[in-house]
């Protein structure tokens, strides 16, 4: 044989045996994709180990008792509305003929509204009582035929008694873990944004400063970088949750969300976020209030949560 021929059959075979040796690789089966929300709502990924709520001295000279310690968290994947429901989404409800879904000391558009300067049908709805919001939840689920999360019910002494199933597909109030981390959208610092900062407040929240003693229309301000509005200032928003000042201290060092069917029966709700009239200390991410679920306030309103 030439070596010509020789040198090219050589090469032939070098080529053969390289590729025959390389590592055949696997096709990599790629993440699945991120569901559609329904419409004014967004996407919220599923807690993972970092990811963690309440507050520590040492990173919010703020911090109060009630928030501490820090704890971890563990919340699946929901939907959380973009903006505070608005004055203007409640007309459907109103007009309503089950008043089964309609708290019976609010019966009038004009019991939503507060009066303000400049408000209009954009703007969050406030003097809503718990029981509203948690009734408008269940009228919103029907309208759209899905399963409502909310049995409302009187105990017997005639009072209202809530069960609340947060495997239900309705809609519902976030319960006070899934708001403290939506809010948050992966910052361990006191707001959504960082440190505190005046400027930087100002830019993504309505509150004592800046508000003019008003409300304001929704996503008038930056959105967190989850896409949430006003989850800082504009007003106070409810939880479903009841609150207990020691709930922080006697958890333990991790908080699972609620799965299933339960109670929520006591003498006060949680509210978070501050509002208008509040000063910046209350706009903390970590920072817990509460009020009674039948109680009305021109600075307490509400937004709605959606198990996936």
């Amino acid at each position: 044989m030439q070596k010509k021929q020789l040198l090219k059959l050589i090469g032939i075979v070098s080529i053969f045996f390289s590729i025959s040796c390389k590592k055949i690789s696997t096709p990599t089966t790629p993440p699945p994709p991120i569901p559609t929300p329904p419409s004014g709502f967004v996407y919220i990924p599923a807690s993972i180990t970092k990811d963690s709520i309440g507050s520590n001295p040492a990173i919010d000279p703020d911090s109060q008792p009630a928030e501490r310690p820090r704890h971890k968290i563990i919340i699946s994947a929901f939907y959380m509305q973009k903006t505070e429901v608005t004055i203007g989404a409640l007309i459907d409800f109103l007009g309503s003929s089950d008043t089964n879904y309609l708290a019976t000391d609010q019966r009038k558009f004009m019991d939503f509204q507060g009066g303000f300067t400049g408000e209009t049908f954009s703007s969050p709805a406030v003097y809503i009582s718990w029981y509203s919001a948690v009734r408008y939840a269940n009228y919103l689920s029907k309208k759209e035929h899905i399963d409502t999360c909310y049995q409302v019910y009187k105990n017997s002494i005639g009072n209202d008694s809530v069960v609340c199933d947060i495997s239900k597909k309705g809609y519902r109030l976030p319960t006070e873990a899934e708001w403290e981390y939506a809010c948050r959208a992966g910052s361990n610092k006191a707001y959504c944004f960082g440190d505190y900062n005046a400027d930087s407040l100002k830019a993504y929240a309505w509150y004592d400063d800046n508000s003019g003693n008003t409300t304001h229309i929704g996503a008038s301000k930056k959105p967190n970088v989850w896409g949430l509005y006003d989850m800082q200032g504009n007003v106070w928003e409810w939880c479903s949750d009841v609150y207990d000042q020691n709930d922080y201290s006697s958890m333990g060092a991790t908080k699972p969300n609620p799965t299933g069917p339960a109670p929520i029966n006591g003498s006060d709700r949680v509210i978070r976020g501050g509002s208008w009239a509040g000063s910046a200390v209350n706009l903390r991410s970590a920072y817990r209030n509460l009020d009674s679920p039948d109680i009305r306030f021109g600075n307490v309103g509400f937004r709605l949560a959606k198990t996936m």
